[in-house]
């Protein structure tokens, strides 16, 4: 009777034991889980870039070392969305950087319509991805030529709740109403079917809290950046000219060095620094 009594308790001592080690692990991973939340690293708002047609994650380079001429030790992470839905991602972000930039590229960086609707929703993957990495509230873009589309297109239809809010928007020869005939010169010929699109989605845009300047190129005073036209260009105060602020700059500079120009680049640097 005594070793049967024995027995029923080291059986009862070995549950306890493997029920209390088990406890022990669970709460081990949720309080490891919670850490991770808590230490999320919170950043200063940053900038994000995202180039045009065929420009990859190196596009914003010239116009970075300009940048970092008056913060050299900005952190810059660049993340180029694939078509299978996957990230490569380079480089990581810092809380001691004032102002962090994040490029946000596309593998296929392809024009026309379809393309650049897919880019915005492959530019909200990067977005959300960039939000739950690091702690931030508000940021700001410089778009190039279809990357000023894209912002757009996210805008207007991939937006989430709980997307961080865009402050400022800096668009670079983007063509707004398409190129070709529909647009001349300086003036519109015809609303493209493109602009269009977004002309009946612009009640979506966030232009209560928005700042956007709108850089063209006027390259030898042709009205033309030798792609883009000032009209195509220009075709975006259609949709943003209601926003908090609406600015449009001239500069003398193709489409391709809009990015290097200087009177751009102290433009990108005085509302961002």
């Amino acid at each position: 009777m005594k070793k049967t009594i024995t027995d029923y308790s080291l059986v009862l001592l070995f549950v306890g034991l493997f029920f209390f080690t088990f406890q022990f692990i669970n709460s081990s991973i949720s309080a490891l889980a919670g850490s991770q939340v808590t230490t999320q690293q919170k950043i200063s708002e940053p900038t994000i870039m995202v180039p045009g047609t065929n420009g990859d994650a190196d596009r914003f380079d010239e116009l970075i070392q300009k940048l970092k001429e008056t913060d050299p030790d900005t952190a810059v992470m660049k993340v180029t969305v694939k078509t299978d839905g996957t990230l490569a991602v380079s480089g990581s972000l810092n809380q001691a950087t004032k102002h962090p930039i994040v490029v946000i590229a596309f593998q296929d960086a392809s024009d026309g319509q379809p393309a650049v609707a897919k880019q915005a929703k492959w530019y909200q993957q990067a977005l959300t991805y960039v939000h739950e990495s690091y702690a931030f509230s508000n940021y700001n873009v410089v778009a190039h030529s279809n990357g000023g589309l894209v912002l757009t297109d996210y805008l207007e239809n991939d937006r989430l709740p709980e997307d961080p809010q865009l402050d400022h928007l800096i668009t670079l020869g983007t063509p707004f109403n398409d190129v070709g005939d529909y647009n001349h010169g300086n003036q519109l010929k015809a609303i493209s079917p493109w602009l269009n699109s977004y002309l009946k989605n612009a009640n979506k845009l966030p232009t209560e809290q928005l700042s956007v300047l709108n850089i063209a190129g006027d390259q030898n005073a042709t009205q033309s950046d030798g792609t883009v036209e000032l009209a195509s260009v220009k075709a975006g105060a259609k949709l943003y000219q209601n926003s908090a602020s609406y600015t449009e700059l001239e500069v003398d500079a193709s489409h391709s060095d809009l990015l290097t120009n200087p009177v751009a680049a102290q433009a990108i640097e005085t509302i961002f620094h």
